[in-house]
């Protein structure tokens, strides 16, 4: 049997091929990194900043451009634009400083209800910093010397009263919530959840005796946007609901009533019942029907578990 061994010639050669493939792929790379310097391997922990950013900012802030559904401004493009903000800051610093001092300045767009200052006060400089990066790289490539160079002061952003609640309070204010509350209050800000009543997202910035007073005398001036009206049709019918859209032969509106609430009803005015001048009978009742029951039905128990959850939800 004969074996057959590679000649030397062979073996430089593909010795050569080797190492022509791999200075390609250092040279390739080299150029991706020069058209794109994100490629370059950043000192600071994204995954950590990204894990801080959900569990403590994301709720008021959205990071995806475009997105108008939440409290706060939204941060889409915040890294390109956080330089322009506040003269003398660069991008970080005015990223900082808005984490630190909310106060400070007030940004575009911001519904109005101001940041609590001690968002970050357990966290250490180094989480500091990574959320900090974790931010500047929303519509820009993170300039890590900029963030390095941060100077954090310790009696800045780190006092100020902490929230200390109770799960069992928080648990029942759930359960009286969703049994009593829900159905005409959501949780969310988009316009879709809008419909009977305001959403309470961000409404725990309020003062808690306020909070307090808005349940128990749920009666004070209800906003034109919420209030019922009450149809009486000639069959002796009521309608009950929030008017979207009003013609002069139509008249649309959304049920308010508990056995139908949500339904879309479009009443002809030629149907509804008239007063003595002709025009239909058309009474605006302002709360919803049921509602004067339900806040009557809450405990003073109820009524502070309720509100410990309305805190909690910031």
């Amino acid at each position: 049997m004969t074996r057959r061994h590679p000649s030397l010639g062979l073996l430089l050669a593909i010795g050569v091929s080797l190492m022509a493939a791999f200075l390609a792929m250092l040279l390739a790379d080299k150029a991706a990194t020069m058209v794109n310097p994100s490629l370059e391997p950043s000192r600071f922990d994204d995954a950590r900043g990204y894990q801080i950013f959900t569990s403590r900012c994301e709720v008021c802030h959205a990071k995806v451009e475009g997105d108008l559904s939440r409290m706060g401004p939204n941060l889409g493009r915040i890294g390109a634009e956080a330089a322009t903000r506040r003269p003398g800051l660069n991008g970080p610093e005015y990223i900082l400083e808005s984490i630190m001092e909310p106060a400070a300045f007030t940004a575009p767009a911001s519904a109005g209800a101001m940041m609590p200052a001690n968002m970050v006060a357990d966290l250490p400089d180094d989480d500091i910093r990574n959320l900090v990066a974790h931010v500047a790289g929303f519509g820009a490539i993170p300039n890590d010397e900029e963030i390095a160079a941060l100077v954090i002061r310790q009696n800045v952003g780190r006092t100020g009263p902490k929230l200390v609640v109770r799960r069992d309070l928080l648990e029942r204010g759930e359960r009286v919530f969703r049994e009593k509350c829900q159905s005409c209050h959501s949780v969310h800000n988009g316009a879709e959840h809008l419909v009977y009543a305001p959403a309470i997202f961000g409404v725990g910035f309020e003062d808690e005796e306020w909070l307090r007073d808005s349940i128990e005398h749920a009666k004070t001036p209800v906003s034109e946007r919420y209030r019922s009206t009450r149809v009486v049709l000639d069959d002796g019918s009521v309608v009950v609901g929030n008017v979207i859209e009003r013609s002069a032969e139509t008249l649309v509106l959304t049920s308010t009533r508990p056995q139908d609430r949500g339904e879309i009803i479009t009443i002809d005015l030629l149907d509804v019942r008239k007063n003595a001048k002709g025009q239909p009978m058309l009474t605006e009742v302002g709360l919803p029907p049921g509602l004067s029951d339900v806040v009557a039905s809450l405990t003073r128990e109820e009524i502070d578990a309720v509100v410990a959850l309305l805190k909690a939800f910031n």
